[in-house]
């Protein structure tokens, strides 16, 4: 059911941003920000499968975005600092997932409609000046990332274009994945008086969680389980994986050379060479993101003792030791 051009979608769409800032004096300042915008929705999360029809997800609509900001920076000849935090709440976003359905023997979309989002925390970072050569660097940003509604989902399949379910997803509350939402940073870093320079820093990121199958979190699905007889296996599909937290090591080094009787535009060239070299420990057990695999049934989820959990999620995992190198010239 696609033959040639759809019907067009038209969105008019603004954004009004506005902020202030207040000098206390040369080295403090302080600021506010605030924004409200919409935005129209991609294609990939309006057309429900490009490749084989053009149905659209049912009412299409722009997202809003409302945000706020505000904090310190401290700028001093030993001592830069920036403290601040922000709010963000979106509203109607919108999401199409594809993926395999085992009872259909098709692929099948889920288009979800009234995604509202929710963002705040709290960002700091200094650079110390502890020497001439050496500069204390330290970072954190601490954060909280939730679905702050329930979303309508509508299921169809591939095959035939059937809808075979319009239900609503029960994830206010849970978690917006594939980021981690605590991290933290802390360095030292050398500049040689020659013009080189070298760094090293550690960093920690928790708080991280997976994506969640929708289908698991619907009436259709856990609406005849028992709560109490099949508690903890009932805990164990609603629960969102969490990923553990990760730390790396990471080394910065480089070196600036200006070239003698070089010049373009009549302005001096300087060969810039860096190397940097990522997760000294070379840890191969970092995982960076996943998801919970979308072949969850309802036989699947009431057979509690014949492998519900025989999907498990999907990980994906970040580099062991890994390294670059870079050679510019710069004028």
């Amino acid at each position: 059911d696609s033959y040639g051009k759809g019907t067009a979608k038209h969105f008019v769409n603004a954004a009004t941003k506005a902020g202030i800032t207040y000098k206390l004096n040369g080295r403090n300042y302080f600021y506010f920000n605030a924004a409200y915008l919409t935005m129209a929705p991609s294609a990939d999360n309006a057309y429900l499968s490009p490749r084989t029809r053009d149905d659209m997800q049912a009412d299409i609509k722009s997202e809003t975005i409302e945000s706020l900001e505000g904090g310190y920076n401290l700028n001093s000849p030993y001592v830069k600092l920036h403290a601040g935090g922000y709010f963000t709440k979106s509203q109607n976003g919108m999401e199409v997932i594809n993926f395999y359905a085992d009872d259909q023997n098709s692929f099948g979309n889920y288009a979800i409609s009234g995604i509202d989002r929710l963002f705040f925390g709290g960002e700091f970072g200094t650079e110390v000046k502890l020497t001439q050569t050496l500069s204390l660097n330290a970072a954190a940003a601490i954060g909280r990332a939730y679905y702050d509604s329930r979303q309508n989902a509508t299921f169809t399949i591939d095959n035939s274009g059937e809808v075979a379910a319009n239900e609503i997803l029960y994830l206010k509350n849970y978690r917006i994945p594939s980021t981690p939402q605590n991290a933290y940073s802390l360095g030292l870093r050398y500049n040689s008086p020659k013009y080189w320079f070298v760094s090293l820093t550690g960093n920690y990121m928790n708080n991280d969680w997976l994506s969640v199958d929708p289908a698991k979190h619907t009436a259709s699905v856990i609406n005849d389980i028992d709560p109490v007889a099949n508690k903890d296996a009932l805990d164990a599909v609603l629960q969102q994986p969490k990923l553990d937290g990760a730390f790396t090591l990471d080394l910065l080094a480089g070196w600036d050379k200006r070239l003698r009787h070089v010049y373009i535009d009549k302005k001096p060239v300087n060969l810039v060479f860096t190397v940097g070299i990522n997760n000294l420990t070379n840890d191969k057990n970092i995982r960076s993101g996943g998801y919970e695999q979308l072949r969850v049934s309802q036989t699947i989820v009431q057979d509690f003792n014949n492998g519900y959990d025989r999907f498990p999620p999907k990980y994906f995992y970040a580099y062991g030791l890994n390294y670059y190198i870079s050679v510019a010239l710069r004028f």
